[in-house]
């Protein structure tokens, strides 16, 4: 499970780098991930969102 967790960053990661405009929500989905958030279904909502951006701008 680890080594999926890191994956994802990584490709969320180098999703940012290349649309910086979503910056922000990839910081709010690694706290939520890091800090386990008060509202477990955060991370994953986040998540999706940000699977979501990546298909719309050609990624995945």
């Amino acid at each position: 499970m680890n080594q999926s967790n890191n994956l994802s960053r990584r490709y969320f990661y180098a999703f940012i780098m290349e649309f910086p405009e979503y910056t922000d929500l990839y910081i709010e989905w690694l706290i939520a991930k890091l800090l386990i958030a008060d509202d477990p279904k955060l991370e994953h909502k986040l998540a999706h969102k940000l699977h979501s951006l990546m298909l719309l701008n050609g990624w995945g």
